[in-house]
């Protein structure tokens, strides 16, 4: 038979046009070159000196194409490579990270440990005493006020005014009132702040004399000491004589709950008048 597009003449068994490479045309049937087999056409021809580099078919010298599998000889032929091998991952790093999602998750389940612990043992248990926060306590409020005597009523001669000398004169915030005592009677005065209930204290502040004007003030009698009396003790304090219109800061020992406050007079400085006087006090 004949390649269809060349018209070389093929070999039975060629499936491929070894000239063009067009595949050979399926035969029919056997046929005869001069009574010999086909295969026998072809005895006179170059023994085969090559082999296809695809299929391994042994080649004639004037083979443009394998005629087993229609390579094109002509075509260069590709070295066997090696198959590229995948390069693998860092070992390292994978270990790197498996380490850190390790310390991570001991570390979450640590705190979520100490802090269920935490809950259900007492700081004694762990060596620890709990802080008490104590509250500040209100401040002391005083709403009584009382004296062993008060001193009658004068007029002040410079603008003929009615003058009074209350016990409540000495809490109500003005420097220019004062509670003044009954000299003629009451040798050892005493003014008294009460309060309904037990309150806290851990000082007062006071006046020692008549602040009305620096006048009343050196022209009275100043008082020099005196007893800071409260539930369950007292308080001895010194004055000095020079304190116009101060209040002077006398701390207890240790702070108190008590119900009252008294300011007992036992010692003070004479001026031309007679009359003791205390112009403010306050309690904190």
């Amino acid at each position: 038979m004949n390649c269809t597009n060349c018209g070389l003449e093929l070999r039975p068994d060629e499936r491929f046009c070894p000239d063009c490479g067009s595949p050979a045309p399926v035969m029919q049937q056997s046929q005869n070159y001069g009574g010999q087999p086909q295969a026998q056409a072809y005895n006179a021809q170059t023994k085969p000196k090559t082999f296809c580099p695809d299929c391994g078919t042994e080649l004639y010298t004037s083979d443009a194409f394998c005629p087993t599998c229609g390579r094109n000889l002509g075509a260069p032929v590709m070295q066997n490579r090696p198959p590229v091998q995948p390069q693998k991952k860092s070992q390292a790093g994978l270990i790197a990270t498996i380490i850190a999602l390790v310390v991570l998750a001991t570390v979450a389940i640590g705190i979520v440990i100490f802090a269920l612990a935490g809950g259900n043992e007492s700081d004694s248990d762990n060596g620890y005493t709990e802080e008490q926060v104590t509250p500040t306590p209100a401040p002391p409020v005083f709403t009584g006020v009382s004296a062993t005597s008060t001193r009658d009523s004068d007029t002040d001669t410079t603008n003929n005014e009615i003058v009074y000398y209350y016990p409540s004169y000495a809490v109500d915030g003005l420097m220019y009132t004062a509670w003044t005592p009954d000299r003629k009677i009451d040798s050892v005065p005493v003014l008294t702040l009460s309060a309904d209930t037990r309150q806290y204290v851990t000082g007062i502040r006071m006046t020692n004399g008549y602040c009305k004007s620096q006048k009343t003030y050196t022209r009275n009698r100043r008082i020099t000491k005196a007893a800071i009396m409260y539930e369950g003790g007292d308080k001895i304090v010194t004055f000095g004589i020079d304190n116009f219109g101060n209040l002077i800061d006398i701390y207890l020992d240790e702070p108190v709950y008590t119900s009252y406050i008294s300011i007992k007079v036992l010692e003070t400085y004479y001026g031309d008048w007679k009359d003791i006087a205390i112009s403010e006090v306050e309690v904190f």
